[in-house]
């Protein structure tokens, strides 16, 4: 409802809550809460619908070492972003890349604060970007810790892309394929 309603709104309400037979104290401090009550009720509203809309698909994204993250969300969150992905929004990123790659540990920090800077709330751990997103983009440049990874997520049940590589063994590619 917009703000010229919502005041016409509330002198309409005023009017009828309020007759001017009714000139009390009384009324008179009636008829100020009532307006109060009312205006706020439409600044609620507005600043409700100026939010994201409820249908929007709240990305999280696990593996901060790589700049496909980056580029994802660039596309993803993009006021004009391709109509298939336009109610996608990433959200949140669990930024953990391999302890024992330095190329994947010295990119982290710095693609980090590039996700804030695009305004994704940065957790930590796997267990609380499940909380805040609907689905999942495996970005691990590493494909070691995929299998680990991806388990939280298949528990929570909660729709996963998995970038490349799948996973860091034959083995663990055909567990991840069985449990999909």
């Amino acid at each position: 409802m917009k703000l010229s309603k919502t005041l016409k709104l509330s002198k309409t309400l005023s009017r009828t809550a309020c007759p001017k037979r009714l000139a009390s104290k009384a009324s008179r401090v009636f008829k100020s809460i009532l307006l109060l009550l009312i205006g706020w009720l439409g600044l609620l509203q507005h600043s409700v619908t100026a939010q994201q809309p409820e249908d929007v698909i709240k990305v999280g994204i696990i593996g901060l070492d790589t700049s496909h993250s980056i580029a994802f969300t660039k596309v993803l969150n993009a006021p004009d972003a391709p109509e298939d992905v336009a109610n996608c929004k990433v959200v949140c990123a669990y930024p953990k890349g391999s302890p024992d790659i330095e190329s994947s540990t010295s990119r982290v920090p710095a693609y980090t604060e590039q996700m804030k800077e695009m305004g994704v709330e940065i957790v930590d751990s796997i267990d609380a970007l499940l909380e805040r997103c609907d689905c999942v983009l495996l970005e691990s440049n590493d494909g070691r810790p995929h299998l680990e990874q991806y388990l939280p997520v298949l528990k929570a049940g909660k729709p996963c892309f998995i970038d490349k590589p799948l996973a860091g063994s034959l083995a663990d590619c055909v567990k991840i394929y069985a449990m999909a």
